[in-house]
């Protein structure tokens, strides 16, 4: 679960007249979470903000009336949102992507078409690393799995720091551990990487293949210390090798995407030839498979632009957190990164993720 704001109903309201929201924010293997919101009596309108960067995947059922607004200048929102209901439904659902690295807020006001015009609130902690899920592996089965480490050390206490790592990542107990050592495990809903945590009084180790989860972690860790006042010294352990596993778990998924964005593309020129009744006649297996599945590619269309977008950012990303980790400026290389990812170049990838390592 992305995120989860102490219970299935939401009573905040504003206005006179309180209604009782349903609700539920829920993890997807796709790495997208599930907004679903019911109330007792028909909806107008779902309105959503975001101060996380948000991007919206779908709208399920007779969809809405979409309204995007682009936040102004210096407005804390990455998304603002308006779903106005075309008929009368008391439910409300919709798919959300969210990227790892900053935490934040998405707000739903819900708005009943029945008067008095009085709206419910409900709010959404979005973690940092959200797009983690929590696992149970027993840690000797990730011995043999290369790993960075970040190690932080200090005079604080298990309770301040069960509470540091709750405000990093989903899915950690709410009370502090009443053992002397906790170790909990997550998994990256989308490319696979792991993060291992172990932590007691004065000490806290994160292991993981993922440079970037790594720099998020030393990111929302120092934030923690910083606003609890706290002095802590931060270590690293760098290892090369967790780069090369990064990317073998990540390729599967740019080529599989990529694959589909290409079928979706490709689809578009075949459907010109089925104009004239003998334009099929010519094409091979493979193009004939590609207008048999019409239907399902056109399902997937909206959504395989976004994920394979979304996984070139997370590439992207582990390049610049990797080399940041390193003390090495790559601001140089970013247009040429950008045009391997774009080209789909694999190996133009890889040999900037491998080199001088």
């Amino acid at each position: 679960m992305y995120a989860n704001k102490g219970g299935g109903e939401a009573l905040i309201g504003l206005g006179a007249g309180h209604f009782s929201v349903k609700d539920r924010l829920t993890m997807n293997e796709d790495a997208t979470c599930t907004l679903v919101l019911e109330t007792p009596m028909p909806l107008l309108a779902v309105a959503l903000k975001a101060d996380v960067p948000v991007q919206l995947v779908e709208v399920k059922d007779n969809a809405p009336i979409v309204a995007r607004t682009s936040p102004p200048p210096g407005s804390p929102y990455h998304m603002l949102a308006t779903f106005r209901m075309q008929d009368a439904r008391n439910r409300f659902e919709t798919r959300l992507r969210v990227a790892e690295g900053t935490g934040g807020t998405i707000t739903a006001h819900v708005i009943p078409r029945k008067p008095p015009m009085s709206g419910e609130v409900c709010l959404y902690q979005i973690k940092p690393l959200c797009l983690h899920r929590r696992v149970t592996v027993d840690p000797a089965e990730l011995a043999d799995v290369p790993m960075s480490m970040l190690t932080i050390t200090g005079a604080f206490s298990m309770a301040v720091v069960h509470a540091w790592v709750a405000a990093c990542v989903p899915e950690v107990p709410a009370r502090p551990p009443a053992e002397d050592e906790r170790e909990l495990v997550f998994v990256h809903g989308m490319v696979g990487t792991h993060l291992v945590v172990r932590y007691s009084t004065g000490r806290a180790t994160f292991a993981s293949e993922s440079a970037s989860t790594i720099s998020c972690v030393r990111e929302c860790i120092t934030g923690s210390a910083t606003r609890s006042g706290e002095r802590v010294d931060i270590q690293f352990k760098l290892e090369p090798a967790s780069v090369q596993r990064s990317l073998e778990l990540l390729e599967p998924r740019l080529l599989e995407q990529a694959e589909l964005a290409h079928r979706v593309k490709l689809l578009e020129a075949l459907k010109e030839l089925t104009l004239n009744e003998e334009g099929t006649q010519y094409l091979d297996e493979d193009h004939r498979a590609t207008l048999e599945a019409e239907e399902a590619l056109a399902q997937h269309q909206e959504n395989a632009k976004h994920v394979l977008q979304f996984l070139r950012e997370i590439a992207r990303k582990l390049f610049v957190d990797w080399n940041i980790l390193r003390g090495v400026n790559v601001k140089h290389r970013l247009a040429e990164l950008d045009r391997a990812l774009e080209e789909g170049s694999l190996e133009g990838l890889r040999a900037m993720l491998l080199a001088d390592r």
